[in-house]
C-alpha cells in the first residue's frame, strides 16, 4: 500500500489561494490528490508521476488546470509543490506588463530540466522554501508575501524556459497578426493608444489591420481594444477596493467622467451601478466564473 502523507495546504482542501509544501519520500512512494487550480512542481531529486505521466528530476514542471489530478512521489525523491488559484495567477500576471509573455507560457504544461548548480535554480529553491515557511506561519500580510513570491517563481519559470522574448508570428499570416495585435494591446491598453499607433507598430495600414480583425474575429481593432479595457474595468470594480476615480486613472482615462461615459456606453450601466449590483445578494446558486483570458497573451 502506498504511504499517504498528512494533509497539507497544496494537497488537501486549501484555505489560501497560494500554497507551498515541501515534498519528500524516503523508503516508500507517497501519493496525493492535487487541490489547487494550477501547480508548479520543483522536483529536486528522484522521480514522480502526475496523472500517470512520469517526470524525472531535477526538473521544473508547470501544470495548469490540474485540480484533482493525482501526484505520486517515488521513494528517494524530494522537492517542492506550489499551488495557486485562477484568481491568484491572474493577480500575479495582471499588473506586470513585462510578464505578458507568461500568459502564453502558463496556458500549457511545461517540463524543464534544470541545473541545480545554476544560480537561477538556487534562487528558485530559496523562493520555494520562503513560500513554505510563509504558508506555515500565515502571519499578518502573508497573502501579500505569498503572491509576491509566486510572481518571482513564475518569472524564474519564464527565464528558465528560454521564452523571455515572445516569438512573433509571421506577418503574412492572419492568425499571427491577431496574436501580435493582442500582445501589443496587452502591453499598451492602459496607455490609451489609438488604433493608428498599433497599426504603425505592426507595419500595417489601418485598412489592412481592420480587414484582418473583421475577417478573423468579426470585430474591429477598436472593438478589440475597448473589450480589453472594459474587461479590466469590470474586474477592477469586482475585485478591488479602488475608487472609481482611482480605477479611471489606473486605466489611463483623463478623469472619472470620461471613464464613466466609456463604461456606460459599453456595459449599459455606470461603474457605480455595476459595482452596487455586485453587492446585492444573488437569487440563484450559480456562481459567475471569472473572465476567460485564454485567448490573450
Amino acid at each position: 500500500m502506498p504511504e499517504l502523507s498528512a494533509p497539507s495546504s497544496c494537497l488537501a482542501s486549501p484555505r489560501q489561494d497560494v500554497h507551498a509544501d515541501p515534498l519528500y519520500s524516503s523508503h516508500q512512494h507517497r501519493q496525493w490528490t492535487l487541490r489547487s487550480d494550477h501547480q508548479l512542481l520543483l522536483l529536486s531529486a528522484g522521480s514522480a508521476e502526475i496523472a500517470a505521466d512520469p517526470f524525472h528530476g531535477p526538473a521544473l514542471i508547470w501544470l495548469p488546470h490540474s485540480l484533482n489530478l493525482s501526484l505520486k512521489l517515488h521513494a528517494g525523491s524530494a522537492g517542492y509543490l506550489l499551488g495557486c488559484s485562477d484568481a491568484a495567477l491572474w493577480q500575479c500576471l495582471q499588473h506586470h506588463t513585462e510578464l505578458s509573455a507568461l500568459r502564453y507560457l502558463t496556458r500549457e504544461a511545461v517540463n524543464l530540466t534544470v541545473d541545480e548548480q545554476q544560480p537561477l535554480t538556487r534562487h528558485l529553491q530559496q523562493s520555494c522554501q520562503a513560500m513554505v515557511e510563509e504558508s506555515r506561519t500565515l502571519s499578518a500580510g502573508s497573502t501579500v508575501v505569498l503572491h509576491a513570491q509566486l510572481t518571482i517563481v513564475l518569472t524564474y519559470l519564464w527565464r528558465l524556459s528560454g521564452s523571455e522574448a515572445v516569438a512573433e508570428d509571421s506577418q503574412k499570416d492572419s492568425t499571427g497578426l491577431i496574436q501580435r495585435l493582442r500582445y501589443l494591446i496587452e502591453i499598451h491598453y492602459r496607455e490609451r493608444w489609438p488604433v493608428a499607433r498599433y497599426a504603425q507598430m505592426m507595419g500595417l495600414s489601418q485598412d489592412r489591420l481592420y480587414a484582418c480583425c473583421k475577417r478573423e474575429l468579426g470585430l474591429s481593432p477598436l472593438q478589440l481594444l475597448h473589450n480589453r479595457v472594459l474587461e479590466d474595468a469590470r474586474l477592477s470594480l469586482q475585485r478591488s477596493v479602488l475608487s472609481i476615480e482611482q480605477i479611471a486613472s489606473y486605466l489611463g482615462f483623463r478623469d472619472s467622467a470620461q471613464f464613466s461615459h466609456f463604461f456606460k456606453r459599453l456595459q449599459g450601466q455606470s461603474p457605480s451601478q455595476y459595482r452596487a449590483q455586485l453587492l446585492k445578494p444573488r437569487k440563484t446558486a450559480g456562481a459567475t466564473n471569472a473572465s476567460d483570458f485564454s485567448h490573450w497573451p
